[in-house]
């Protein structure tokens, strides 16, 4: 069996990596104490096809 992340799979845990790097991180703090996630997040999350992971298209 082999447990390597597929290129597909690298191409993404690197681009959310660098996402929360450059939207998140800087202002966790302030996110934590909000206690919500930020709708502006959800919005950059949107725009870079982070939903699309979830569902398998058949689903919707």
């Amino acid at each position: 069996m082999d447990l390597r992340f597929s290129e597909e799979q690298l191409h993404w845990q690197n681009k959310v990596r660098k996402l929360m790097e450059e939207h998140v991180a800087p202002r966790v703090t302030a996110i934590d104490a909000e206690e919500k996630f930020p709708d502006d997040v959800k919005e950059l999350f949107a725009e870079n096809g982070l939903f699309r992971l979830v569902v398998q298209p058949e689903y919707g």
